[in-house]
């Protein structure tokens, strides 16, 4: 997977997915230069967009559901480093083609509040604090890289959909002022129980992505390949859940082999 490039090709893909990133804050941008210093002058020059970040051959993203506690105690520990359940674990990595480490991460999708009680479902110290990360973990975990996405104010879908979006994104900013200057900004949003009604509300938000979850069976809303995507600023996606005896390894390698005779994949 990993990729040795010359030094003036890490340069231009980092200058290149820094305009990337420009063009995602401002879709107005135009007329966009890189400018290239090599230490030699090349005999030629070809360039190619990158359609993965670091140039890799596939991605896979996963999501630990409703904020449970083992996402802090066994995904974090697991992918930084740390010990779970008396056994110490060292941090994985995989590279950014230009000899440097990037730790491995993943996403937490949480709801607030819990609708049962009308507690602060990641409040330390309550009783939801054993069952779920808590605030503090959230705050930690976003610092090391990890993602947070809203996943709706409560575990209840009734009641004023667009408030369910905005309370959500408007109480996790403000419970994670320590993580971040004034909080962390959600981008991604997971429909409660796989809802559909969710999704014009959240991109009416400013969401970027709403994901929902797939029936048994269905294939998934959208498929592209990734090309087609760099430009779409709402991208309605199915996801699937993973559970019980499923191999992640399995399905990495799988996409991986996909990948080989394929545009790369994710």
């Amino acid at each position: 997977m990993t990729k040795h490039w010359p030094k003036y090709s890490c340069i231009f893909f980092l200058m290149f997915l820094l305009s990337l990133e420009a063009q995602s804050e401002n879709n107005n941008l135009s007329n966009l230069s890189v400018v290239i210093e090599f230490k030699e002058a090349p005999v030629s020059v070809n360039i190619v967009h990158a359609p993965l970040k670091y140039n890799k051959d596939f991605a896979l993203s996963f999501t630990m559901d409703d904020g449970p506690k083992d996402t802090y105690t066994h995904a974090f520990k697991l992918l930084t480093g740390g010990v779970i359940e008396g056994i110490n674990h060292t941090p994985k990595y995989y590279t950014d083609g230009c000899g440097n480490d990037i730790n491995f991460t993943m996403s937490t999708a949480i709801y607030s509040i819990s609708s049962y009680q009308s507690q602060d479902a990641h409040e330390p110290g309550s009783d939801y604090a054993v069952l779920n990360v808590t605030w503090p973990e959230i705050n930690e975990m976003y610092q090391h890289g990890f993602g947070v996405i809203n996943h709706g104010f409560s575990t209840s879908t009734s009641g004023d959909i667009n408030y369910l979006v905005a309370r959500n994104h408007s109480y996790i900013k403000n419970k994670t002022q320590n993580a971040t200057s004034e909080g962390i900004h959600s981008t991604i949003f997971i429909n409660p129980n796989g809802a559909s009604e969710f999704t014009n509300p959240a991109f009416n938000q400013g969401y970027n992505v709403a994901f929902r979850m797939i029936a048994y069976g269905e294939e998934f809303l959208n498929v592209f390949s990734t090309p087609s995507i760099i430009n779409l600023d709402r991208l309605e996606m199915g996801r699937r859940e993973l559970s019980g005896s499923t191999s992640l390894a399995t399905i990495a390698d799988q996409l991986y082999n996909i990948s080989l005779n394929t545009n790369p994949i994710r």
